[in-house]
């Protein structure tokens, strides 16, 4: 098997003018590939799809209860957000309610990524905050889980802090081997993030999904994690992006998470079904459009859900004049 296979390829005019190549796995909650393209045993890095495991860490700790922390911070804490104003507040909000000042956050300092709002912050003179940062919502989430154990808040991003090893203790069990004795390099926002077999990392999402065989608060916090992020999916990306759209197009039976590099995650909770996608030279241009057909092609979505979901499926190539001049074809 081919260590990627093509996947899309971009017209312009009626020429081909770029390709798409990656990988695609599917998996059931008993570990069964259910559709593969391209080499799912090849390793990657999951990048900020993990993110929902590594929020484990505050779920174990109790600090939800403790802190009374609202539902959307538990999707704040597994989002790669777009630093709209739902987000910068829902971050500033979180800090205030642990009195905790945002240089604690090692994220570092961002702008938001939507033009409009760029746009808006640096008229306003509004200089880089770390709220703004796509994953401030994890470290968040770390900070409270450090803050609920008495964990050091300082050096929290290191692999070997608790609050590192907390949440490798419950990925293991999502992928049924010891995560502590995996890889680890760093992500764009200074955290760990695991090197790991795409199909290995596609079964854990499974058994999220599907939570049945594990024990009894692994089960819990995973139906803690997928509620939290149906019920408030804008905050776990941004308004109008497929991580928002599907869910509210499934009524939150079908989720996703997009990772660096061109990566989904996604994970359909009535069958029990852990899906990955990672694009080998890490273009996110085709992602949405393919992980919405390879959910059709699972028979993961009816007729109504996927007229929601059609205007992720197309993706017109566009001259300065926003005239049509291409477009994308699916494989």
């Amino acid at each position: 098997m081919k260590s990627f296979e093509l996947l899309a390829q971009v017209y312009r005019g009626s020429h081909v003018e770029s390709c798409h190549s990656g990988v695609i796995c599917a998996v059931d909650s008993e570990g069964h590939t259910l559709y593969q393209k391209g080499d799912a045993h090849q390793y990657f890095f999951p990048r900020s799809s993990c993110k929902m495991f590594q929020a484990t860490a505050m779920l174990a700790s109790g600090a939800v209860e403790h802190y009374q922390l609202p539902e959307h911070y538990l999707a704040f804490a597994c989002a790669s957000h777009l630093g709209e104003t739902l987000h910068q507040q829902t971050a500033d909000e979180w800090l205030q309610h642990l009195k905790l000042k945002q240089d604690r956050l090692l994220c570092g300092a961002d702008y938001p990524r939507r033009q409009d709002d760029l746009i808006h912050v640096v008229q306003s003179g509004i200089a880089k905050r770390s709220v703004y940062h796509n994953c401030s919502g994890k470290h968040l989430g770390m900070l409270t889980a450090c803050l609920m154990n008495q964990w050091d808040l300082n050096n929290y991003a290191d692999l070997e802090h608790p609050v590192q090893k907390a949440w490798q203790v419950w990925f293991s069990e999502f992928l049924d081997a010891d995560a502590s004795q995996i890889d680890y390099a760093i992500d764009g926002c200074t955290l760990p993030t695991p090197y790991l077999k795409i199909q290995d990392f596609a079964s854990a999402l499974a058994r999220l999904a599907k939570p049945h065989s594990l024990s009894t608060q692994a089960q819990k916090m995973s139906k803690q994690i997928s509620q939290a992020m149906g019920n408030y999916s804008t905050y776990v990306a941004g308004t109008k992006t497929l991580v928002e759209a599907l869910p509210q197009a499934t009524h939150g039976r079908v989720l996703c998470k997009t990772g660096a590099e061109a990566v989904y995650a996604a994970w359909e909770q009535e069958a029990g079904i852990g899906l990955v996608i990672k694009i080998a030279d890490g273009s996110k241009r085709a992602l949405d459009a393919i992980l919405v057909n390879t959910l059709n092609t699972l028979g993961l979505l009816n007729h109504e859900e996927l007229q929601q979901l059609k205007n992720f499926l197309h993706h017109s190539i566009k001259n300065s004049q926003n005239k049509n001049v291409g477009h994308l074809e699916l494989l």
